[in-house]
């Protein structure tokens, strides 16, 4: 699972940059300190760990199917780098840093490695499912 490793560099390393670039027209540089699209929830260190129980559920629920070649592993990797990468700005800053705006929202490498890797992850669950079902 290097490819986690390498997804969680990239986004700290594109946090760092655009951190540092705030005069490109499409970098806003914003602080998350709520829920994904703000919603009601704990915060502070309550959502470090909410987030973190979240994480570790979802990524080994998401590994125990790769390890059953239900899913590749690209899907595992992005998530658990997106989520590596979000906590650990959780964990250093108490928000998570996003700079990347797509339309009205603003995001980071993370949060687009976790949205593809969810995509990914139900199109291969799908495609495994109909599989099976063609055996049959």
């Amino acid at each position: 699972m290097a490819q986690a490793g390498l997804v969680a560099c990239a986004d700290l390393a594109t946090k760092h940059w655009a951190s540092s670039k705030g005069y490109l027209k499409w970098v806003v540089v914003s602080k998350n300190s709520s829920t994904m699209f703000d919603m009601p929830g704990p915060r502070g260190f309550g959502l470090v760990v909410l987030s973190s129980g979240f994480a570790v559920g979802f990524v080994g629920w998401a590994y125990s199917r790769y390890l059953k070649r239900q899913v590749g592993g690209l899907p595992v990797a992005l998530l658990a780098g997106g989520f590596v990468g979000n906590l650990s700005d959780r964990f250093r800053m108490g928000f998570v840093r996003d700079w990347l705006k797509i339309g009205p929202s603003v995001w980071n490498l993370a949060d687009l490695a976790i949205a593809v890797g969810l995509v990914l992850l139900m199109f291969e669950s799908f495609r495994s499912s109909s599989a099976r079902e063609v055996k049959k």
